[in-house]
C-alpha cells in the first residue's frame, strides 16, 4: 500500500517528499479507531478512551507493524499517532534503509 502511495505522490508532484508519510496515516488512524469503537463517531470521550488501548495492523509497513497511539511518556496521555521513523543512507546512487524506529 505504501509503495502505491509513494508512486502516486511521485507521479503527481515529480519527486517524493517523506514528510508526506506523516499525512498518509491520519485518515487510516481515524477510520481504524472508529472501527474499534463505532460509538466514538459522535462521542469524543469514547474516541479518547479507545486511543488508550487501540492497536491495528499497519497497512503501510511490511511485516507485523501496528498502528497505535503514543505520547504517554511525554504528554501523560496517548494522543499522538505513531509514525515509523525510517533512517536511510544514500550510498552508491541509491537509498538504503539503515533502521526503522518508533517513539513512545
Amino acid at each position: 500500500m505504501m509503495n502505491e502511495f509513494v508512486q502516486r505522490y511521485t507521479d503527481m508532484f515529480g519527486e517524493y517528499n517523506d514528510e508526506s508519510n506523516t499525512k498518509v496515516y491520519a485518515l487510516e488512524y481515524i477510520l481504524e479507531t472508529l472501527k474499534a469503537d463505532p460509538s466514538a463517531i459522535n462521542d469524543v470521550d469514547a474516541f479518547q478512551a479507545t486511543m488508550d488501548t487501540f492497536e491495528a495492523p499497519n497497512p503501510y509497513m511490511n511485516g507485523d507493524a501496528k498502528l497505535r497511539y503514543v505520547g504517554m511518556s511525554s504528554f501523560g496521555q496517548k494522543r499522538q499517532v505513531s509514525v515509523p521513523l525510517v533512517v536511510n543512507v544514500y550510498q552508491d546512487g541509491e537509498f538504503e534503509t539503515l533502521f526503522v524506529a518508533e517513539v513512545d
